[in-house]
């Protein structure tokens, strides 16, 4: 983990629960759960998951829920349970879609459906993948596209000076 910022959330973890913020317990904890699963440590990502999953559940923080199980699933699949990890897209779904958001809804489902497609359930994941398909173009197909950026042409930028050092070493 980047020392700087897991040392970071350790010191901000117990100054949120100090002063009785549980919503900002449960954030440290499920950011440092999702570091600890980006380098591999799921044996340290689970717990803060799981406990933050729990905070959120009691606060009502139903989007928050969605994400922390959508993490939680993801290290379930990458365990090599797959079945796990579809069982909890299902729970992250109805989380998500309980709260109102299509964009949290669209996430589950699409890792849902990457779940499915490891179980060979194809049939499954292309509904999923479909539904949000349809919600895509919904919310953002009448936006038009905006025209190409051009790139700019390669800067190198020229020495005004000459850099040039001398440096003696004693070698016995």
């Amino acid at each position: 983990i980047a020392g700087l910022e897991a040392g970071e959330f350790r010191v901000a973890a117990p100054d949120a629960q100090a002063v009785g913020q549980e919503a900002g317990t449960a954030f440290v904890l499920a950011a440092l759960g999702m570091l600890h699963a980006s380098v591999g440590q799921t044996d340290r990502a689970v717990p803060r998951l799981e406990r933050a999953l729990e905070i959120h559940r009691r606060l009502g923080q139903r989007i928050f829920a969605a994400r922390a199980l959508v993490a939680l699933a993801g290290i379930r699949r990458q365990e090599g349970d797959p079945e796990a990890a579809v069982a909890m897209h299902g729970a992250a779904l109805k989380e998500a879609e309980a709260a109102g958001d299509p964009v949290t809804v669209g996430t589950v489902r699409l890792a849902r459906a990457r779940a499915l497609v490891d179980l060979s359930r194809l049939d499954e994941a292309t509904v999923d993948a479909e539904e949000v398909l349809a919600k895509v173009r919904l919310y953002f197909g009448d936006i038009p596209a905006v025209p190409p950026i051009s790139r700019p042409g390669v800067w190198i930028p020229r020495p005004t000076t000459d850099r040039r050092m001398t440096l003696q070493e004693r070698v016995p």
